[in-house]
């Protein structure tokens, strides 16, 4: 039997999850490729990527490192911040050919759209949940978390190319499914992390301060009704309940990476996350009350 041919693979973004995934691939068995700017480029390439986690273990990765991608890939995954992913495209452009798959594991829902307009049907919808990951300084991520999953979906890639992809992370122990519909990716992910997101920035307080408050915690109640109902909207069934038990499994530590940026009064991806919710809820009519009360909250954090 022929020997199966290796994919090749390429992460474009060293931050906390970019270099998380590169460890995992890494793991795996894979070689990965990873895209990086300039400065930081040559500063892993020199030392590696350090990494210490409860998943993968401590190691050091130590992927080939470019600025920009000259020849083609088979799969292409994306993991910058939403507000840096525009001016990144042009250093994986010609890594892109008839073949090429594209995940994005961002978070939000409306770069899929931006990214969809830009390379059409290459692109797959992909989630990375259940994970707490920072950079303790560059070159080095961090992560305390044991029970890390992936979902990937689409409508124009079949089934067993997600599943051959799927496989490539699977050996690093990462829980990876492939879900039916792109939709049911997003909001799986999303219409928790929207609310822990909005709730943690907006109050700068750790998911177990919030649950010893009343407002608090009257208006994460509130944020889980509005996003089911806009989830519900975009065809997938999730209730207010559900998404409240999911957030009762999580630890009283818990904050979150917006949190995080706001606190260094950096906007991070308030838009992409808050503001795009907000803006789907407009789409379909829904009131959303309480995001805009959230959103209010964290710009005057940001202001002072």
């Amino acid at each position: 039997m022929a020997e199966k041919v290796k994919k090749r693979v390429a992460v474009l973004g060293p931050g906390a999850i970019g270099g998380f995934l590169v460890g995992a691939l890494t793991k795996a068995g894979c070689e990965v490729t990873l895209v990086a700017r300039p400065g930081t480029a040559s500063q892993i390439a020199k030392n590696g990527l350090c990494l210490k986690t409860a998943l993968l273990g401590d190691m050091v990765a130590r992927p080939q490192v470019v600025e920009n991608l000259e020849s083609t890939f088979d799969v292409i995954g994306i993991a910058t911040k939403a507000n840096d992913l525009i001016p990144a495209l042009s250093q994986i452009r010609a890594g892109i050919g008839e073949g090429t798959i594209i995940i994005p594991f961002l978070n939000g829902i409306e770069h899929i759209a931006l990214l969809k307009k830009e390379f059409g049907k290459h692109v797959v919808v992909g989630m990375i949940g259940n994970i707490v990951a920072e950079k303790e300084r560059e070159g080095c991520v961090v992560s305390s978390s044991t029970n890390v999953t992936i979902e990937l979906g689409s409508e124009s890639i079949s089934q067993r190319a997600l599943e051959e992809i799927a496989d490539l992370f699977r050996p690093s122990g990462i829980v990876v499914s492939v879900e039916e519909t792109e939709a049911k990716v997003i909001w799986h992910k999303l219409a928790r992390l929207s609310v822990l997101a909005g709730i943690t920035a907006a109050s700068g307080k750790t998911l177990g301060e919030l649950r010893k408050d009343s407002l608090w915690n009257s208006r994460l109640e509130e944020c889980a009704r509005e996003i089911a109902e806009v989830a519900r909207k975009d065809g997938v069934e999730i209730s207010a309940d559900e998404i409240l038990k999911q957030i009762e499994t999580l630890p009283d530590s818990l904050t979150t990476s917006l949190a995080r940026d706001v606190e260094r009064a950096d906007a991070g991806e308030v838009d992409a996350i808050l503001g795009a919710v907000i803006r789907r809820a407009d789409t379909y009519g829904i009131a959303h009350k309480t995001f805009d009360e959230l959103f209010s909250l964290v710009r005057k954090r940001l202001e002072s």
